[in-house]
């Protein structure tokens, strides 16, 4: 894979693992009969599932400081960044309010919250941090941020477990201190792997094994927005076809429909990488 100027590979691999990882999780096949880690925690407690969308907010805030905080270091005009930033949000939330009308278009009964409105929201909050701040760790050498990073995550999951025992459980319903404490910790520990795999490792032959390994997420990450959005609307026509069997509905493979739907989006991405066509917002 030859890499895009101005790109982390590591941020790409993290972002495509988060984007398999909702691609499997939003499609089970069955929900009558999930597997435990494919479905949210009840109430206290996490699973796989509550850490993706924290996740997704990670890989922005972090995406955001790289591109918009370098240009605005760099002399950009800072009204400008904003408002291209808040463009972006509004498209990122009507594409999010679209797909919870599909397929019925009631405005009456739409559900208007939902994982792309709430990357929107939280865009618009973090937009005049990062543009009037800045990134400073980039000042730091590359090795020096992975160590950071590192030290970041292990104290974030301290937090998480300390604010879990004598403040408050984790819940990712109200996404509570000790949640939002875990769940930063554990992006932090997620991409600093990555960032050192894929980006900082002194050996070339380890970075590049790294890539190989790790190019369908990379593949995934390129086009993430679009993925989510084209798998979300497949999923719910499909949902729309009911099959009967003897007067019962029949399911789909549960787990080994996520893992081919997911599959299936894969092959999506792939194409639009050998084409290089990435859709951006």
């Amino acid at each position: 894979m030859h890499a895009v100027p101005g790109r982390l590979n590591s941020l790409d691999a993290f972002r495509g693992f988060t984007i398999a990882a909702m691609v499997l999780v939003n499609n089970p096949g069955d929900w009558s009969s999930l597997y435990s880690q494919l479905a949210h925690a009840p109430w206290h407690g996490w699973t796989f599932t509550d850490t993706i969308f924290p996740f997704f907010l990670f890989i922005g805030g972090v995406a955001m400081a790289l591109s918009l905080g370098r240009l605005a270091e760099q002399g950009a005009d800072k009204p400008q960044l904003l408002i291209k930033l808040a463009k972006r949000a509004v498209l990122i939330f009507l594409i999010g309010f679209l797909l919870n009308l599909i397929p019925h278009f009631n405005v009456e009964t739409v559900r208007i919250p939902g994982v792309l409105q709430r990357i929107a929201l939280c865009t618009l909050l973090a937009a005049p941090t990062v543009v009037y701040c800045g990134w400073r760790m980039q000042l730091l050498i590359r090795t020096e941020q992975t160590v950071w990073l590192l030290l970041a995550g292990l104290l974030f999951l301290w937090l998480g477990v300390i604010a879990d025992a004598i403040l408050m459980p984790i819940n990712k319903s109200l996404w509570t201190p000790s949640y939002c404490f875990l769940m930063t910790g554990w992006a932090l520990l997620l991409f600093s792997a990555f960032f050192w795999l894929l980006d900082v490792n002194p050996h070339a032959g380890v970075r590049e094994a790294a890539a190989r390994w790790t190019r369908p997420f990379q593949i995934y990450g390129m086009n993430a927005l679009f993925i989510f959005a084209f798998s979300g609307l497949v999923a719910k026509m499909l949902g729309c076809i009911k099959l009967t069997q003897d007067g019962t509905t029949v399911s789909l493979g549960r787990t080994l429909y996520a893992l081919l739907f997911n599959a299936c989006m894969f092959a999506l991405a792939w194409g639009m990488w050998r084409k290089k066509w990435f859709v951006k917002v």
